[in-house]
């Protein structure tokens, strides 16, 4: 949703209601293991 819908963090969380904090530990989280995937 935030890249491909362009959505900040805040409209995502209104979407899903929850904070706009978990969507930015998700977002980490979620970079995190792309991260972990390409250098493998």
């Amino acid at each position: 949703m935030r890249y491909y819908d362009g959505l900040s963090q805040a409209e995502i969380a209104r979407r899903l209601s929850i904070s706009q904090m978990h969507v930015s530990r998700i977002q980490r989280d979620a970079l995190k293991r792309l991260r972990a995937m390409i250098e493998a």
